[in-house]
């Protein structure tokens, strides 16, 4: 089926506002097409109505759907009306549990009586306007033909629009820009050592590979040709079905999630173990299940040369582990560094923790957790341990 791309504007002003938004995310990848860039979440003051109502929280995403534009507005009124929006809270200016509103759909122009692409008042609109400008600042209005940016910039709306502060608190007062962290690296670099170490410090919740549980493991590091195709299955569909029910429940809305692992890194190291027929295959499947899922907020990538994971790996005492290879890890850094670089929907912290034992240095480790408390932009960001200042 055609792909079309379409894009949205999530609003939500009574109760949980960031729950309200979250929930909607995951009905929208679930039921209308997979979300291909988020903006920033803002706070905005409402739009057309008295000072007294309770400010608005708003985000924009860009969705790929092969939905038809009518069929995407009623998904949309089916989400408002699950996640609680009454039919009394349909009228322009009126405080909602949740709005999803069609933005744009490719450059399509139509109107009908309850249906108008482009949204009529968007250009009139700094809420809109400016999460937009977040993902897509040179989309064009098919209308006017003015890119976003330049809409904005001649906009004469002055109301209130500033970023969200998003800040779920740790147990000892700490305060994070993030709900979902994924933190990942190459083996034996001490992921699930940092996301222990979070829990205790931040009261995080804890996502943990169970990699030991695969059956195949330890004969892919015997006979990797053979075993790799059983063992990355495996592990795609343990790593699927534990994400999907830790990432649904509602502790997500007001707890730090912390993971040892992204999903992602399931077609990353198919991508290196598998014949490109196999791969092929892998890939279609992989596809399907990735699509149900939210993005982090934050990836960390911990880094350390291949001679220091060799050293870690052998002080751990893993049996199947024992005959991992030189050559083996660094096509596995390869690999994720080739996926990490062209990553632009969200912030991606490479951090070099060469030569740092940061489970007993205590001034490592708060290093590390001040640099959990910066508001990183999407994209890549590097930083070694120690330095003041990191590289963009």
């Amino acid at each position: 089926m055609e792909e079309h791309t379409v894009y949205l504007m999530l609003g939500s002003n009574l109760g949980d506002r960031r729950a309200y938004l979250s929930a909607a995310e995951r009905f929208i990848q679930e039921r209308m097409g997979a979300i291909i860039r988020r903006s920033r979440i803002y706070e905005t003051q409402p739009w057309g109505v008295s000072d007294e109502q309770p400010p608005y929280l708003n985000r924009a995403l860009v969705v790929n759907s092969s939905h038809a534009p009518r069929a995407l507005l009623n998904i949309a009124h089916a989400i408002e009306r699950e996640l609680g929006r009454s039919p009394e809270t349909k009228g322009l200016g009126e405080a909602r549990k949740l709005d999803i509103d069609i933005l744009f759909y490719d450059d399509l122009v139509m109107s009908e009586s309850d249906l108008q692409i482009p949204h009529p008042r968007l250009h009139e609109r700094r809420f809109v306007l400016q999460p937009l400008l977040d993902i897509v600042p040179q989309l064009k209005h098919p209308v006017f033909g003015k890119t976003v940016e330049e809409l904005l910039q001649m906009c004469t709306d002055k109301r209130g629009v500033k970023p969200y502060e998003d800040v779920p608190k740790g147990r000892k007062g700490r305060v994070l820009p993030y709900r979902f962290i994924a933190v990942e690296g190459n083996i034996g670099v001490g992921k699930t050592t940092f996301c222990r170490l979070l829990e205790r410090e931040l009261g995080a919740r804890l996502i943990l590979e169970q990699f030991a549980d695969n059956p195949f493991l330890a004969y892919f590091y015997e006979e990797p040709e053979r075993y790799a195709f059983p063992v990355e299955l495996f592990f795609m569909t343990e790593r699927h079905k534990q994400l999907q029910e830790e990432l649904a429940q509602r502790q997500l809305f007001d707890q730090l999630i912390v993971s040892d692992y992204l999903f992602a890194k399931t077609a990353l190291f198919a991508r290196n173990n598998l014949s490109e027929e196999e791969f092929r295959l892998f890939q279609r499947l992989f596809d399907v299940l990735n699509a149900s899922f939210p993005h982090p907020d934050l990836v960390v990538y911990l880094h350390r040369p291949i001679e220091e994971l060799l050293e870690q790996i052998g002080r751990r005492g893993r049996t199947y582990e024992e005959n991992i290879q030189k050559t083996y890890l660094c096509s596995i850094q390869n690999v994720y560094m080739q996926y990490l670089r062209h990553i632009e929907d969200f912030p991606v912290l490479i951090l070099d923790v060469s030569g740092k034992d940061f489970e007993r240095d205590q001034e490592a480790f708060r290093q590390m957790i001040a640099l959990l408390e910066k508001d990183w932009k999407p994209g890549v960001h590097h930083w070694h341990l120690g330095d003041r200042e990191g590289k963009p």
